[in-house]
């Protein structure tokens, strides 16, 4: 109780304040009472229900200002910032209807006092009074085992405890009837008792509900904090349904409390006055529906952002061709932690076309669906990419480019039930996660790390990273890559041929770390263009000195074919040097012994532009780990092959011309 009167602030305060006035009301009504007069339902719920009106338009009121916190919070805290405000909100509303609940239950008590003061003539009805009592205590047992077995015990004593209070309250009252003019006055007071209790174990039931929602659901409560979707929908089955269990329960052991509490006067309570007092009292009770359809035009869309509805909406739509958020940790797809989201258009791209589905206004998102070639009003906060993960990539730099900062997130799958797993509504973001994207503008390959989209692997200036590793699972060679090298960016170049996929492989391996066996995100950062791979090679390589080790020195003399240019081919090979002199200093470190002298190799580049490797048989130096030194680093190099190239047509008898082929010497010395 004490947090939802910290949660809610000043109007916490004035929900308790008023509550203290319904009570004393309650006391002094009870006391006319007892005083053998009648006091209609209408003025018993008056105040109560004054006290549920005031938290639902305080409700109402708070929503306002988290409204306003959200157009000033990061885009990454939009999401945290509407649910930690919903919270906060709803603990108003939820504090209402516990002050309410607790007034009802003395009512209850009130209204008894002046059914107790029968009069003179009267008659005694044990029945009604015992099996009150009776079903109270066992009602309240009931409860109470029920949830000790779901594990909310603490939640289930409290509402016990009401059920109590207010039980014995309807059962005082209820051991006698009036037989003289003061019967219809005591069979009224007898309905008051029984409906107070009634409303009382209804408001609690809802409070308790709510406040385990509180605790359980939003971005920073305990099924959020789950492992993994089945966890958190089995958390939701052990916290938040058995207490909606636990209030239906109550509620069908109120009716039958209310029910013994009056029916040795049923022909005493429906007469006139009862009825329109009944009628006066639901129109007390449609003014409390009326406040909380107003709280609700608030709060709905608070719930909305806080819980990513266009995205729900979207993964139940799409959900399975979206690439899924996985990376291969000790063999095994490990989910990527979920990144907190925040968001505004939301751009969908299906049928090779770009439409925003979805358009932010500040304080959610309205339903529209314009062609994005014909939106000239795009939000300023980064859009959603919702597309498929075998889409060509270059699609996305399309609506990046539209975007004023280039940036925006993609929608990947998170987690994965199967088809038959019922998944609450309220844990249905944790379906989805988001990763953000973002064009580059300008980058410094001596600082910062590169590789076409779609590769494994990771270049360090114009060659691929070699270091001390044998990892095979990306997210370990970028972590080694990463803490090798200093390099906190990675730039991802979309070529023609890129798919989504490789671009949510690429950036979730380099932005993620294993920490315990779970990948959680890290410092790093990912950017992405559409440049040319060679290009971006060649500026590489224009920052980086040719490797010169002490050690080991190659030269490589071209034997004949002139389709490649015979500069590119050496550049593109002699900077390899550096790898390969590396790669037998680990060797000779692990007691590898002949890895000096003079290694002759024939290498061969094909119409792809890849390398060939084959050991001379003149070579003088011929150790396997010298040649598999060089063939591992060979392997990935391809030297750009001129686009315009065709295959000559050779007639009978003519003979092909050559392809380029080299002789590539090793001089290596310890």
């Amino acid at each position: 109780m004490s947090d939802l009167i910290s949660a809610g602030g000043s109007l916490s305060l004035v929900v308790l304040g008023l509550g203290a006035v319904a009570a004393v009301a309650a006391l002094a009504m009870g006391g006319m009472a007892f005083t053998k007069r009648r006091i209609p339902l209408a003025a018993w719920v008056l105040l109560p229900m004054l006290t549920v009106i005031v938290g639902a338009l305080g409700a109402w009121q708070a929503s306002a200002e988290v409204y306003t916190s959200i157009a000033a919070a990061e885009p990454a805290m939009i999401g945290q910032t509407a649910m930690d405000g919903l919270n906060g909100v709803l603990a108003i509303d939820t504090l209402s209807r516990w002050v309410a609940a607790f007034v009802f239950a003395l009512c209850t008590w009130a209204a008894s006092a002046g059914a107790f003061a029968a009069g003179d003539d009267t008659e005694r009805t044990m029945g009604s009074g015992g099996l009150a009592a009776l079903v109270t205590g066992v009602g309240a047992i009931v409860v109470g085992v029920v949830g000790a077995r779901a594990g909310v015990g603490a939640d289930a004593t409290i509402l016990a405890g009401l059920m109590v209070f207010a039980g014995f309250g309807v059962s005082f009252g209820s051991f006698k009837r009036a037989l003289d003019e003061q019967g219809p006055r005591v069979a009224g007071m007898r309905f008051v008792s029984s409906v107070c209790m009634l409303l009382a174990v209804s408001y609690g039931s809802k409070a308790l509900v709510m406040s385990s929602r509180l605790s359980a659901l939003g971005h920073d409560g305990v099924a959020a904090q789950s492992a993994d979707l089945l966890s958190a929908i089995a958390l939701w089955g052990e916290v938040a349904a058995p207490v909606a269990t636990l209030g239906w329960i109550a509620m069908v052991i109120a009716v039958v409390v209310a029910f013994f509490g009056f029916f040795s006067e049923l022909g005493e309570v429906v007469e006139r006055y009862t009825l329109l007092d009944v009628f006066a009292t639901l129109a007390i009770m449609s003014l409390v529906g009326g406040s909380r359809l107003i709280e609700m035009t608030r709060t709905s869309g608070l719930e909305a952002i806080g819980n990513y509805a266009p995205a729900v909406a979207l993964f139940t739509e799409m959900g399975g061709d979206l690439h899924s958020a996985l990376l291969t940790v000790d063999g095994k797809p490990v989910a990527v932690t979920p990144n907190k989201g925040g968001f505004g258009d939301v751009l969908v791209y299906t049928d090779e076309a770009w439409t925003r589905q979805y358009a932010w206004n500040g304080a959610g998102w309205d339903k529209v669906d314009t062609p994005l070639a014909e939106v000239n009003d795009l939000n300023a906060l980064r859009p959603l990419l919702v597309m498929g993960g075998s889409a060509d990539a270059n699609e996305a730099i399309t609506a990046l480019e539209m975007t004023p900062d280039g940036h925006a997130l993609l929608m990947l799958r998170a987690s994965e039930v199967k088809g038959d797993v019922d998944v609450p509504a309220e844990l249905a973001y944790l379906q989805f996660t988001f990763m953000e994207l973002q064009l580059g503008t300008e980058r410094d390959l001596k600082t910062e790390v590169w590789t076409p989209a779609g590769d494994n692997n990771f270049k360090w200036g114009p060659v691929y990273w070699f270091g001390e590793t044998e990892a095979e699972e990306q997210v370990e060679l970028a972590a080694s890559v990463s803490e090798a090298t200093e390099a906190t960016g990675l730039h991802l170049v979309i070529g023609e041929r890129s798919r989504m996929k490789d671009i949510a492989n690429g950036c979730l391996a380099w932005t993620s770390s294993v920490v315990d066996g779970k990948l959680e995100g890290n410092e790093n950062w990912c950017h992405f263009t559409n440049d040319d791979a060679v290009e971006v090679r060649d500026e590489a390589a224009a920052l980086w000195d040719v490797p010169a080790p002490e050690n080991t020195r190659m030269t490589v003399t071209k034997v004949e074919g002139d389709q490649v240019e015979e500069a590119v081919v050496v550049d593109y090979l002699i900077r390899e040097v550096g790898a390969i002199d590396h790669c037998l200093t680990v060797a000779r470190d692990e007691g590898e012994e002949e890895t000096t002298g003079k290694m002759m190799i024939d290498l061969g580049v094909t119409s792809k532009g890849k390398i060939q490797v084959d050991l001379n048989e003149k070579s003088r130096l011929k150790t396997a780990v010298v040649a598999r030194c060089v063939a591992l680093r060979f392997k990935d190099v391809v030297i750009p092959w001129p686009e315009d190239w065709e295959a000559p047509e050779v007639e009978e008898g003519e003979e092909r011309p050559p392809m380029p082929t080299y002789e590539v010497v090793l001089d290596l010395k310890e």
